[in-house]
């Protein structure tokens, strides 16, 4: 059986002020390197909008929708997860088949 790669488009909205303190906390923190296994996912990708303060905006490619599911119960997550209540309002996630 062949599983299909699954790819998110993740958009951060950071309440006023707060994009680039969000950014510094978590990429030192590599959250985004880490996976449910070394080959869970392909390299994440992350972008700031420089016109748009309070945004920023990453997609990763996970290798099947189950690898991503298995990622999210990581402990790390929870870590991640508090930093988002402290400087994101809102996330628009759009998922790729």
């Amino acid at each position: 059986m062949t599983m299909k790669t699954l790819t998110l488009c993740v958009t951060y909205h950071a309440k006023p002020g707060m994009r680039d303190a969000f950014i510094r906390e978590v990429l030192p923190a590599e959250y985004w390197m880490k996976s449910a296994g070394k080959m869970a996912a392909f390299p994440t990708n992350i972008f700031s909008m420089q016109k748009m303060t309070t945004r920023s905006f990453y997609s990763k490619k996970w290798f099947s929708e189950d690898h991503q599911k298995a990622h999210m119960k990581q402990p790390h997550m929870d870590i991640l997860m508090t930093i988002k209540n402290r400087y994101i309002k809102d996330v628009t996630i759009e998922r790729f088949c």
